[in-house]
């Protein structure tokens, strides 16, 4: 509910003989339909009692109360003579408003300041309740329905908040509230359903025997009422998970034995549901080590409740060079047969502080193992993008989806997301709402993100039918937070769709940290490589799980996996063999006979190849898509080779300074010789602004680039070329 807050106002102070006088305004009542029922709630303090009062219309209480609205004047005397004055304001609305942080305003149509409760499929069990408290006028205040209610008892006082149910799911309620006074309000709302239930987003197995199966519950978006969540094994209830209050989040429920279960969820009796799953037998010998990773703020080696847990982080198991990877929530396990292993953090920038030594040496021995990561970090503030792009057709929908995490354990402040897409796309909708929409830019002022926190946007925008088939679509994002970002690099992206007709809907893409070339990876350039992997549901009938599995090749360092964008939500995690597998339950993937728009999905990743790589190292990388239980969908290999950008020599980047950067109009260009030519590409490989610029040094008009990320790319008098990065505001 809205809480009251009360406005604090305090007057001039008068001082006497070393005494202060003070006047504060605790609460401020408008008059309502001209009933001159307006009301002033003061305190005095300091100055030495008794006090006399003396209001502006006359009144001699302390407290001004039925009076018309207008501007009053409170005088106040101590008994030694010295005073404190105070002017206030009372309001006069011709209805009965409601209070919202200490100020009235008229109740608008939907929720304004009161709380539903949503209601079952097929029932009139929805709920309002009427915070009476919150609103203006003279009380008793009395609520008159279009609909037949009741009034149902949740523990709060009738006369301060009554609880009215019996409202059916889709029906329009309209209600008007008066005071006793006659002066009336008015609103309406359309009751909801009970629409966030809790899946089943991955289960991991269990040892023959052993209790150390898991299952992970993705939890939407806080519903209006949290159901209630238990887990029974064979009408036994072994489990009651607690649905979280920070969600949408995923919970994990570890110890759990081989065999079928199903989680049973209510909203207090109300819209029973029911998900069965099953934890599968692991047939080896084998245990499991699991546990948190998480920053121990305390030091005291626990996961407490307010200290961070550390997402997609990426740990090594020795001897065996297995690799695990932390869920959304910092929590991890790992099946592993018998023997002797030890853990270790990856990270750099990531001080552990328990247990110690590191390595961290443990054994399995059909046991389950917990070693609790508590750590602290050195790493410097680091916002990161991420993004991929659906398939683009002539008369279809596309979907662009953005991520921007913070890599540190640092605040971030305030966080901007621009997004400039391509002229060819007809922007449609976009969650969240962006701020500001301004042709083809996209604005998103978004909140600071906490230690390893993320932001997801979702944007869909029409292909027009007119558009050729081959057509580049090149669009460009770019994220900046408040405070000083360590690390420039990873903070702009861009993303590329080909338009076609016929198609694979299931591939793999694969875009370098240059963008100059889909078949190269440049060795003098790239540093990472992002993969997407898109899927889309082309069966009968709706995809209940979609899993996808990559087989990541010894070319790559799976240290560096940072896990990137979906457009679902998921759960990953390392299986033995670098395999990373995403799990996409309950995702209701509709077949694109029925929800053309609907049936698509995407998922991506970024990794750096192992260095030294030598050129023409082949770096082949495929997936595989499973809908529910067929066969799976392989993708067309996504090949790179790696080879040096041009035959000449490269300039090292220190040969060639940019300022200032970030830039708004004049780029100056600095060079350690004397420049030929200068080109300036986007973010997307295009070449956007040539310029003419001559000697070592000049400067540049890019005010009529868009926001970006960009590359100025110089050849030298000497014969070499030297490149260097800048970001236009």
């Amino acid at each position: 509910m809205i809480m009251r807050l009360f406005p604090v106002v305090i007057a001039m102070l008068t001082f006497l003989g070393g005494h202060a006088m003070f006047i504060q305004v605790n609460t401020v009542i408008p008059e309502t339909c001209g009933n001159s029922n307006g009301r002033v709630d003061v305190q005095v303090g300091g100055g030495v009692e008794p006090y006399s009062f003396s209001w502006s219309n006359g009144a001699t209480s302390e407290d001004l109360m039925d009076v018309p609205g207008g501007t009053y004047t409170l005088t106040v005397t101590d008994d030694l003579g010295a005073q404190a004055s105070e002017q206030v304001t009372v309001q006069s609305y011709g209805f009965l408003p409601y209070q919202e942080g200490g100020q009235y305003y008229p109740l608008p149509d939907g929720m304004g300041g009161m709380i539903w409760g949503g209601a079952c499929a097929g029932q009139c069990n929805g709920q309002m309740a009427m915070p009476l408290e919150l609103f203006g006028g003279t009380p008793p205040i009395t609520i008159d329905w279009n609909a037949s209610s009741n009034i149902s008892w949740v523990g709060m006082t009738q006369d301060l908040m009554p609880i009215y149910g019996g409202f059916c799911l889709g029906e329009t309620v309209t209600y008007t509230y008066s005071d006793a006074l006659g002066c009336t309000g008015s609103g309406s709302h359309t009751i909801i359903g009970v629409d966030s239930v809790p899946s089943i987003a991955a289960v991991h197995g269990a040892c023959a025997g052993g209790a150390n199966g898991r299952v992970d519950i993705y939890c939407q978006q806080m519903p209006w009422v949290p159901p209630t969540m238990r887990i029974f094994r064979n009408g036994n209830q072994v489990a009651a998970p607690t649905y979280p209050w920070n969600a949408p989040q995923t919970i994990q429920v570890q110890g759990l034995l081989a065999g079928d279960y199903e989680l049973r969820m209510d909203w207090y009796g109300a819209c029973p549901a029911v998900v069965p799953f099953t934890v599968p037998v692991l047939t080896v010998p084998c245990g499991t080590v699991s546990g948190t990773n998480f920053l121990d703020d305390d030091q005291d080696c626990q996961p407490g409740a307010g200290e961070i847990r550390m997402p997609y982080q990426v740990l090594n198991i020795q001897p065996v060079d297995e690799w695990v990877l932390t869920g959304g929530n910092g929590e991890f396990l790992f099946a592993l047969p018998n023997g002797n292993y030890t853990l270790e953090h990856t990270a750099p920038g990531i001080v552990p502080l328990c247990p110690l030594p590191q390595p961290i040496p443990f054994a399995v021995n059909s046991n389950a193992s917990v070693i609790q990561l508590a750590d602290s970090s050195t790493l410097p503030l680091d916002i990161a993008l991420y993004a991929g792009g659906g398939v683009a057709r002539p008369g279809f929908t596309t979907t662009h989806q953005l991520t921007v995490r913070n890599l540190s354990a640092k605040l971030s402040g305030a966080v901007q997301v621009v997004l400039n897409h391509d002229p060819g796309l007809n922007y449609l909708s976009a969650s969240p709402t962006p701020t500001s929409v301004a042709g083809s830019t996209l604005t998103w002022d978004l909140p600071q993100l906490t230690a390893f926190a993320q932001l997801g946007i979702w944007v869909q925008y029409d292909v027009p039918v007119a558009t050729a088939l081959g057509t580049v679509l090149a669009s460009s994002i770019t994220a900046a937070c408040a405070l000083a970002d360590n690390d420039l690099s990873n903070n702009a992206i861009g993303i590329t769709q080909v338009v076609t007709g016929s198609y694979d809907p299931n591939d793999k893409t694969a875009r370098t940290s240059s963008g100059w070339s889909d078949a190269l990876y440049y060795l003098d350039q790239d540093e990472w490589i992002d993969y997407t992997i898109r899927f889309q549901n082309t069966g009968t009938d709706t995809a209940f799980t979609v899993v996808i599995t990559d087989t990541l090749a010894a070319e790559f360092d799976m240290a560096s996996f940072q896990q990137g964008t979906a457009s679902h939500a998921f759960d990953v995690a390392f299986m033995p063999g670098r395999v990373v597998e995403w799990t996409f339950t309950d995702i209701l993937l509709p077949d694109s006979n029925v929800n053309e728009a609907a049936s698509h999905g995407l998922v991506s990743f970024r990794i750096r190849p192992v260095q030294p790589l030598s050129p023409g190292t082949v770096i082949e990388n495929t997936a595989n898509i499973y809908f529910d239980f067929n066969p799976p969908v392989i993708t067309e290999p996504s090949v790179l080779t790696a080879e040096f950008s041009t035959g000449v020599a490269n300039a090292s980047s220190s040969e060639l300074v940019l300022s200032p950067v970030p830039v708004s109009d004049l780029l100056t260009v600095q060079a350690s010789s004397a420049i030929a030519t200068v080109r300036i590409m986007a973010a997307d490989g295009r070449e956007v602004l040539p310029s003419n610029t001559r000697g070592s040094g000049s400067s540049i008009d890019v005010s009529r680039l868009r926001a970006g990320a960009y590359l100025l790319i110089a050849e030298l008098n000497n014969g070499t070329t030297a490149r260097a990065r800048f970001i236009k505001n």
